[in-house]
């Protein structure tokens, strides 16, 4: 009790009130409620819509709906043409591709393709601080998650200041917001990523090491976010709870023993650009799915039924807390501030602690997600399991395990797949998996495995590639139809698989 009373009072140290925006970016079906009605039942694109550039002010483009849609002959797509410009982007980047050495040339192609410079141009996009990469048509913002990816890559190639920009973003939003958002686009100012601003701090350090005190306030803020503690009221929701129940508030979930661990959580339904939801509308579920960055696959599924990824303590996030919190320490500390410095790594050990209780299977020797709504390990193993491997939250025996249960269930001809389930009819095999397979196996120094999963993941790109000119950011055993996912991250994997 004595340590959740010092956990819950480190939350009022830390707490700095709410976040200062620069400037309101509201979404489109509250800048255009009636005309966002009416693009959903005339079956409009939605993803056109949400996307697009207002050519004048909503207020005038509202008086010209009003006034258009009553007259004779009237077309929502003349209206939609006459006030608005679609933003899809340039097409995808292809050529053709024989052997290694033109796929080499591709990925650096591409990749440059999809560079985008700040704009403020009337449509949901946000302009960000510094360039940044978009995920190409229909996908012209950025990706939270994907900017880790990125910057190993980057960094990899000696590219540093470009590596440095998505840090200098993802702090403008931050500061801006309070948290970095899923993407730059005013519509996904509800929903995170998995939070990997720690990840871009420390990976910057290792070029500039004064970086890490300068961003220790910033890395702060992003904390509060994830740990609902944005505010002083906020702060006291857990300490004043008496019972020894479970209890969700936002992103944060005590347990029973006072141990309080995270899920992903979005509050409500909003804007979702998700394949099969044309409506323009995604359900809390969906977009608590997207902000995990795990819409596809079994994963958040309950008895094979619809997904529920609110329910469970995530794995990987509560991995990327863990580093969050060694990070913040090591910030604190190299400020000079040695009390704060304590309080998070008095965290980070609190956080460890419980990790194995919830999170580690014995009988499987691997990590899996834990339903804290029934008390339970999910029945699905993900490669998000092998996050608290790489950042050093497994002991030697672990990380042997896992590294067994990673060659033996996840490792496939194709790569590194996405999920293991005994009842699973398919495998999913997604840029994200080979990434952080590589990093595990890189971590444990087995080479062998690293090269089985470099060379594997490059030649399934490459047979691809040959056939269509490109690549995609996830391959599936069984056809599907094609869906116009983002493709920065994926070839941002490639470009780190291809300079190691």
């Amino acid at each position: 009790m004595r340590n959740f009373i010092i956990f819950c009072t480190l939350f009022l140290l830390f707490s700095c009130g709410d976040a200062v925006k620069q400037k309101e970016y509201v979404s489109p079906e509250k800048l255009f409620p009636e005309i966002f009605l009416e693009a959903q039942k005339s079956g409009f694109n939605m993803a056109e819509f949400l996307d697009a550039t207002a050519l004048y002010k909503p207020e005038e483009i509202n008086k010209n709906f009003e006034k258009q849609r009553s007259e004779k002959g009237y077309s929502f797509n003349d209206f939609f043409k006459l006030n608005f410009r679609k933003n899809t982007g340039n097409n995808i980047y292809t050529q053709k591709v024989n052997s290694s050495e033109d796929l080499i040339f591709y990925v650096e192609k591409a990749l440059g393709s999809l560079k985008r410079f700040p704009k403020d141009d009337s449509s949901s996009l946000i302009p960000t601080r510094k360039e940044y990469y978009s995920g190409g048509p229909s996908h012209e913002e950025f990706n939270y998650f994907n900017s880790f990816i990125l910057m190993k890559a980057f960094l990899e190639n000696n590219k540093i200041e470009e590596a440095e920009n998505l840090l200098l973003n993802a702090a403008q939003f931050v500061q801006d917001y309070g948290f970095v958002p899923q993407g730059n686009r005013s519509y996904l100012l509800d929903r995170s990523n998995p939070p990997v601003f720690a990840f871009l701090v420390a990976e910057m350090a290792k070029h500039k090491p004064d970086v890490l005190p300068q961003y220790a306030s910033l890395l702060t803020k992003e904390y509060q976010f994830w740990m609902a503690a944005q505010s002083k009221e906020e702060s006291q929701i857990f300490s004043n709870l008496k019972n020894n129940k479970t209890y969700a508030y936002k992103k944060a979930v005590l347990m029973p023993d006072k141990n309080l661990l995270n899920r992903y959580f979005v509050s409500s339904k909003g804007i979702s650009k998700s394949s099969g939801y044309e409506s323009g509308f995604g359900s809390q579920s969906i977009l608590t799915a997207e902000e995990s960055n795990d819409l596809e696959g079994p994963r958040w599924k309950i008895n094979g039924d619809n997904i529920s990824p609110e329910h469970f303590l995530a794995v990987d996030l509560n991995a990327f807390l863990y580093l969050m919190e060694k990070t913040l320490s090591e910030a604190y500390r190299e400020k000079g501030n040695p009390e704060y410095a304590n309080s998070f790594k008095f965290l980070a050990e609190k956080r460890r602690n419980a990790f194995n209780k919830y999170f580690w299977n014995e009988k499987l020797g691997y990590y899996r997600d834990f339903n804290f709504k029934t008390l339970s390990q999910s029945e699905v193993s993900s490669s998000a399991g092998l996050w608290p491997v790489y950042l050093g939250l497994a002991d030697k025996n672990q990380t042997s395990k896992a590294l067994f249960f990673l060659e033996k269930h996840l490792l496939k001809q194709e790569g590194v797949a996405d999920y293991y389930s005994i009842n699973a009819s398919e495998n999913i095999f997604s840029f994200k998996s080979q990434f952080i397979g590589f990093l595990v196996a890189k971590e444990a120094k087995n080479e062998v495995l690293v090269e089985t999963i470099r060379d594997r993941w490059l030649e399934t790109n490459l047979n691809f590639a040959k056939n269509n000119g490109k690549i995609e950011a996830t391959y599936f055993s069984k056809a599907k139809p094609h869906q116009p996912n983002r493709i920065d991250g994926a070839l941002g994997v490639l470009s780190f698989f291809l300079k190691q």
